[in-house]
This record gives structure tokens, sequence and C-alpha cells, in this order.
């Protein structure tokens, strides 16, 4: 069962990893250390702005791609928001208006929104959930639900929680949630054995390829 308090779950880290952990309580400074996890549509999810936030700092820290919002100069980009709906482009207006790289926020927004919102299915089946500790927002799962199982999208979270396991507690939380939804299958998506961060697809058993 997923542990209520989510430092339980890390206390076998090493010291390094307890730092990291430690230094965030410090600085955000949660009401408490409880985890909570909150299921909602992606298109309601997207629309809260610490979400494409966090997914910013998850992909400059994890994957190196450049802030949007702690580059002091970029390329220039041509945007528009005439591609998102209009409840999102009321988003980012009321939070970057004033910001010199509007056109770039638009652009890196419409990029995750592309990714990890829009989506064929019907809105129910899109979701996002979001976990929090003390009321601050720590990592987002997206999943698709298809008539026979959970189908696993993305996973993101705060970066100084790299070390603790994070995916893999996302994972279990996934999978307890295709349980709670009475789903046969939980698919964590393309396997590529040769390829270092797809490897941990495989420690999972009863799988099927």
């Amino acid at each position: 069962p997923r542990p209520n308090n989510f430092m339980d779950y890390t206390d076998d880290s090493t010291d390094n990893n307890t730092d990291r952990l430690a230094e965030w309580m410090r600085r955000t400074q949660p009401k408490d250390r409880t985890l909570r996890v909150t299921t909602m549509p992606a298109a309601q999810s997207a629309l809260d702005p610490r979400v494409h936030r966090l997914y910013w700092d998850y992909q400059t820290t994890i994957h190196g791609d450049p802030h949007p919002l702690k580059q002091e100069q970029q390329q220039a980009v041509e945007s528009s928001l005439s591609v998102l709906p209009h409840e999102y482009k009321t988003m980012l207006e009321t939070e970057y208006a004033d910001h010199p790289q509007f056109q770039r926020l638009v652009a890196c927004f419409t990029s995750f929104w592309e990714f990890l919102v829009d989506s064929p299915l019907q809105e129910e089946s899109s979701v996002h959930q979001h976990y929090e500790i003390g009321g601050v927002l720590v990592a987002v799962g997206v999943v698709d639900v298809l008539p026979t199982g959970l189908s696993s999208v993305y996973f993101f979270y705060v970066p100084e929680f790299r070390m603790a396991s994070f995916g893999k507690f996302g994972i279990l939380s996934e999978i307890e949630y295709t349980t709670l939804r009475q789903k046969n299958y939980y698919y964590l998506g393309y396997y590529i054995e040769s390829c270092p961060k797809m490897r941990y697809k495989g420690e999972y058993k009863g799988s099927q390829v």
C-alpha cells in the first residue's frame, strides 16, 4: 500500500538523498509530510500554472532543456496563442503578459500542452494525477484510461527527488489506481532494452512485451 508519509518511503535512501529531501523541506516548508494524490482531467490540470512550471523544472534538470523562465537571453521565436483554447490563453496572459520572453513562454507552454494535455481521447480518459506534500505540488503523473487498462504516458517531479526513486513510487501508485478503476492491464509504454532510461520497465514482473 502507498505510505501516507512520503519520507517513510525514503528511509533507506543514502545520506545524500536524505540531504536533498531535507533541504527541499526547509525551503518549501510544507504544512505537513502527508502525501496526497488527486486525479483530474488533463485539461483542468493544465490550467494550474504550477503544473507547467514543474514540468519545465524537471525537463531542465533531468533532460537538460533550456528553462523558459531562467534564461535571460534566448533566441527570438515566433509564437501564436491561436492554437490554444481560450482558457489557456487567459491563464498565460494573466501569469506572463509583462514577461520580456512572453512569446518564448507561449511556445514552451504550447509544446507542453501538445505533448501532455491535448488528446484524441475523451476528457475523462486523459488524466493528470497531482502528488502533493502538505499542499505543495511535487509530481504529476500523466495517464490515459483505456477500456482494458491504464496507460502511463509521462511522470515528472521536483528535481530534488531525483535520487529518491520517485518515478518508481509513481508506477506503484498508478498500479494501485489501475486496480481501483477495475482495469486488467497497466501499460508502461515502449520498451527498448538498449536504452538505459527505459530499463526500469523491465524490473516489473508478470509483464508482457
